[in-house]
């Protein structure tokens, strides 16, 4: 048998639906609502989603919504590729997401994607936890939108694509870098940081 065979060259697509817009209400901290038909396509998506949730506001119900209308609910794992592609009801948490954001934005801060697979407590253990996937011939299906997000962060942690801001002032400082030299997320921030320099020469 031939060693490239051992070689894994599987893709990893997405395996679950987005929410519904006009189902999903939030009462208190509970989200609930019911998932459109179909997968998320990516290919719609204007950012990938875990730098859309990594600068959401979770305290703005709103932005929580329209996250979920968009990349799907958070804390839903499909458990097979047949039932991901019909209609399913959900419960979420306010609570739940704002920590997990939490988790995600510390990893893109320290660059240490160890923080998103263990929870909280028991960092130290030797394990990781990663939801099963679905093999569908030569793909891995992948059941829920944290678990996608995750993925994304560790492999822009480990090629050092996942940066923060140096703009203090920045509303959404979680990007990821086209070039190695990057510091800012856009050229507005960047010449922001510019102003800052040369006040502070002039003073």
């Amino acid at each position: 048998m031939k060693k490239a065979y051992y070689d894994l060259q599987a893709r990893f697509r997405p395996g679950w639906c987005a929410a519904h817009p006009k189902s999903i209400k939030i009462s208190g901290a509970l989200i609930s609502g019911w998932t459109r038909g179909g997968r998320v396509d990516p290919a719609s998506w204007e950012r990938p989603p875990h730098v859309a949730f990594a600068n959401l506001d979770a305290l703005e119900k709103k932005q929580v919504i329209e996250f979920m209308a968009t990349y799907g609910p958070i804390g839903l794992q499909f458990e097979n590729v047949e039932s991901s592609t019909g209609s399913k009801e959900f419960d979420a948490s306010m609570i739940d997401v704002r920590e997990k954001q939490g988790r995600l934005r510390l990893a893109w801060r320290d660059r240490d994607a160890k923080g998103v697979w263990l929870s909280p407590g028991f960092e130290e253990w030797p394990f990781y936890d990663l939801p099963l996937m679905w093999l569908k011939r030569d793909e891995f299906r992948i059941p829920g939108v944290w678990t996608y997000m995750r993925l994304l962060l560790t492999r822009d942690i480990a090629t050092g694509r996942a940066r923060s801001c140096k703009n203090k002032s920045c509303k959404t400082p979680y990007f990821i870098a086209n070039r190695s030299d990057a510091e800012d997320c856009s050229q507005t921030c960047a010449s922001a940081a510019a102003v800052r320099r040369f006040r502070k020469k002039g003073s």
